[in-house]
């Protein structure tokens, strides 16, 4: 078994998100390379970790020259990782933990690794796939999205079957190949935590409206709409005023204000349906309300033009709850007695 280590200069940005949750707190990131997927016969052959320092960063790379050298590499990979308090992986929830942990029963290792210790960033950017308009979720995918390109390009199986030539060859190029895959897999994994602030980003709609004496900034995260007894429920903050409790109610729609907290709340009526996919729907018929909303879907469904669509099966329409926050806002704050 080899241990390769490296120290770099470069300093990792943590997500406001994630300072808060790291606070305090010792934190690395990891990643393994196997000879396939099964927990059960497979080995692990490479673990990458990487964690900041004073000076930047530092990768340790555990390497098997041999198989049988599985247990010594996750012997030493326990004596790492047991220093820190949190974990952070991609895919780390579903593959990397579970195999990890086969393996150290299998090898007669006394450690278990708990996936409430482990960030699995791939978790988080499946939450959120479609607010970041993403067509899969994969590794060097992610990547890209975020203007990341590697030097590796060969993929996990590629790596295997290097790896077994290796064994049997010695053949030092093909163990820097190897080497090289697991580095750039986790040398990237903190640039990947930019995603963080996309999603912050994409999530967040802010507007300025002026009414009267008064200017309104509005803002609201889309993560925290909701849905109750056939309503859209959109709760957002103001900047704070001195100026009186807003309620405005309709039959199809109401908005409670409390400028003195900064605290609102829209709430709309909306229908249930299917598209023609069979999928189950939720969308608002600008026919319902008193608003002049001429609102235009941004769906890829040709749907009939007063029907604007919120929601598709369990993947939410974010432009067009942008637009109907916006225009509904406009439209409901030209009433109000101010």
């Amino acid at each position: 078994m080899e241990v390769i280590s490296n120290e770099l200069d470069f300093f990792i940005s943590l997500p406001k998100e994630m300072k808060n949750n790291l606070k305090n707190k010792s934190y690395c990131f990891f990643d393994i390379e196997t000879t396939g997927f099964s927990r059960y016969k497979d080995r692990t052959i490479l673990i990458g970790v990487l964690y900041p320092t004073n000076n930047g960063i530092k990768i340790i790379q555990l390497f098997a020259n041999e198989l049988k050298d599985e247990k010594e590499l996750l012997t030493k990979f326990i004596g790492i990782i047991s220093k820190f308090d949190i974990l952070i992986s991609f895919n780390g929830n579903v593959f990397d933990i579970p195999f990890l942990n086969k393996r150290f029963k299998y090898n007669n290792l006394k450690y278990s690794i708990d996936n409430k210790k482990n960030i699995d960033l791939l978790k988080v950017v499946k939450k959120y796939k479609n607010l970041l308009n993403l067509d899969n979720c994969k590794l060097k995918s992610i990547e890209k999205y975020l203007g990341i390109y590697r030097k590796d390009t060969i993929s996990g199986k590629e790596s295997i079957n290097y790896y077994y030539n290796y064994v049997s060859t010695k053949d030092e190029q093909l163990k820097k190949i190897i080497l090289n895959h697991n580095y750039d897999d986790i040398y990237y994994l903190p640039k990947i935590l930019r995603i963080y602030d996309l999603i912050e980003e994409k999530s967040n709609i802010n507007k300025t409206i002026y009414l009267k004496n008064h200017t309104m900034n509005l803002s609201l995260d889309i993560r925290n709409i909701s849905f109750k007894n056939e309503k859209l429920i959109l709760n957002g903050k103001t900047n704070i005023l001195n100026i009186n409790n807003q309620i405005h109610y309709n039959d199809n729609y109401t908005f409670k204000w409390t400028p003195s907290d900064g605290l609102f709340e829209l709430s709309i009526i909306i229908n249930t349906g299917k598209l023609s996919t069979g999928k189950s729907c939720l969308y608002l018929d600008q026919e319902m309300y008193d608003l002049p909303l001429n609102l235009q879907d941004t769906s890829n469904y040709n749907l009939p033009k007063k029907f604007i669509l919120i929601k598709d099966n369990k993947k939410l329409i974010n432009e067009n709850i942008k637009l109907i926050f916006e225009t509904f806002i406009e439209k409901i704050l030209d009433n109000l007695n101010i």
